[in-house]
């Protein structure tokens, strides 16, 4: 076969450029191999220097100059050609020149099989021989698909071999149960509200909960890690967690994704970004891409790793949260935290216990289910317990509803007779009844004497 034929059929320049982009961005790795296999390599020694970068990856080594040195176990170590790979120019986008690379590997293995039908017609002259030769192995000439089509009887009957799907709970009673026991390992979940709604408190609760038994990380972009203490007792506090991992500095969605992935494989399977405006790409050429491609992102590598990763996000008060529309797309559930109308925290000041200050111990939160199971909408209203920012129980709407009527309805009739109101202790005779469920039912709620000497009947 001529040279110039023979060009066709791989592209020595490219591959470098393969196996140089990888070297330079190895938090990537997932991303920039995706697809790719050591056999599609024209050239032996590239072909074990991509096996030696595997191996460095699933024993969450570095794939750098030296770690490839070391722990290659090809031939002979050709230094030569390993300086053209750190040479060449890394490139932006990998995916098209490894569908190159792959087509290039194609058309040699189809290559070789013309070869061999040549051979066996110009030994035996068979001509069925060689038909059947090509029929036996034509499919070996190209990529194997991820993409083999079942019939639905054939997938039911292989999910039912399967164990039950894997969740992970996040300890508030109600949102388990609805969820048959927690998110879905391989979910996507947005978390949204307005600033100060308690969005992140929901999510630190989630996290706090499932860290008694696993570590969970969580990437702080809103806060500062002096911040994150301070909420939870200050560096001089009693809380101590040795499951919960911080950080601050990371705000690249490629950056993070490859860490996901890095962690997902030490057995961190829940992930929280905090939020969605602070993480950044350096790909997208405007705001709405950027989005859809962190959306795409984050939700690829949940389902590839099998976690949960929760994005966090703010809304404004137009009810605006997004510039791309992708979101509901790539999202497996999503919640809003709203903060309940000025006429219910007055009521729960009124109503509910206070400390001897005089100062308000709860107030009221909506979770508002946006996409769950039926893609249906779900409110649930909760008792947020301010010093330690918790969703603490959730509340029959109904009844809180009916008491709101009632307080204002004795409140008006007290000032129409010229008294100052005080509502009846419906901390002591109303809340109870109210109370559908706690979080930790283990733990019993206390709730301090109140001492009413104070207030003016």
């Amino acid at each position: 076969m001529s040279a110039s034929v023979e060009n066709v059929f791989y592209n020595i320049n490219i591959e470098r450029a393969i196996l140089s982009s990888i070297i330079y961005a190895p938090w990537d790795f997932e991303e920039l191999t995706s697809g790719l296999s050591a056999d599609v390599f024209y050239l032996p020694f590239h072909r074990d220097i991509y096996t030696t970068m595997l191996k460095l990856q699933q024993k969450n080594l570095p794939i750098d100059e030296d770690f490839i040195r070391q722990k290659y176990s090809g031939g002979k170590f050709d230094d030569d050609s390993f300086f053209e790979i750190l040479s060449a120019t890394p490139l932006s986008n990998t995916a098209p020149y490894i569908e190159e690379i792959i087509r290039l590997a194609e058309n040699r293995r189809v290559d070789q099989l013309c070869t061999e039908m040549r051979k066996i017609l110009q030994s035996s002259g068979d001509a069925e021989e060689a038909k059947a030769f090509l029929a036996a192995n034509i499919d070996k000439a190209y990529q194997s698909s991820d993409g083999e089509m079942l019939s639905f009887s054939e997938v039911k009957a292989r999910l039912k071999l399967q164990p039950p799907r894997e969740k992970i709970a996040t300890g508030i009673a109600f949102v388990d149960q609805h969820l048959d026991g927690g998110f879905d390992m391989g979910s996507f979940i947005m978390v949204g509200g307005r600033p100060n709604s308690g969005k992140t408190s929901l999510v630190v609760q989630w996290m706090k909960y499932i860290s008694k038994r696993e570590k969970v990380a969580f990437w702080s972009l809103e806060f500062l890690l002096e911040d994150i203490i301070d909420k939870q007792g200050g560096v001089n506090g009693s809380y101590e967690n040795h499951n919960w991992l911080l950080n601050d500095k990371t705000n690249s969605i490629e950056k993070v994704c490859a860490d996901i992935g890095r962690l997902a494989r030490q057995g961190i399977r829940f992930f929280v970004i905090d939020s969605q405006m602070k993480l950044k790409s350096k790909t997208a050429r405007n705001r709405e891409e950027e989005e859809t491609y962190k959306f795409a992102m984050l939700s690829e590598a949940a389902h590839m790793h099998k976690v949960v990763v929760v994005l966090i996000y703010q809304t404004t008060s137009g009810g605006k949260a997004f510039y791309s529309s992708a979101a509901e797309y790539y999202a497996n559930h999503m919640i809003e935290v709203e903060k309940c109308e000025e006429i219910m925290h007055e009521y729960a000041k009124e109503a509910m216990p206070i400390s001897e200050r005089g100062q308000q111990r709860y107030d009221y939160r909506r979770l508002r289910y946006i996409k769950c199971k039926g893609n249906m909408e779900i409110v649930w209203l909760y008792r947020f317990k301010l010093t330690n920012q918790t969703f603490e129980a959730r509340l029959n709407e109904a009844k809180v509803q009916a008491a709101v009527k009632q307080w204002e309805k004795e409140k008006k009739a007290a000032e129409k007779e010229g008294r100052i109101y005080v509502s009846a202790r419906l901390d002591e005779q109303g809340l109870q009844e109210e109370v559908d469920g706690f979080v930790r039912p283990s733990e019993e709620v206390e709730y301090e004497d109140i001492e009413f000497s104070h207030i003016k009947l």
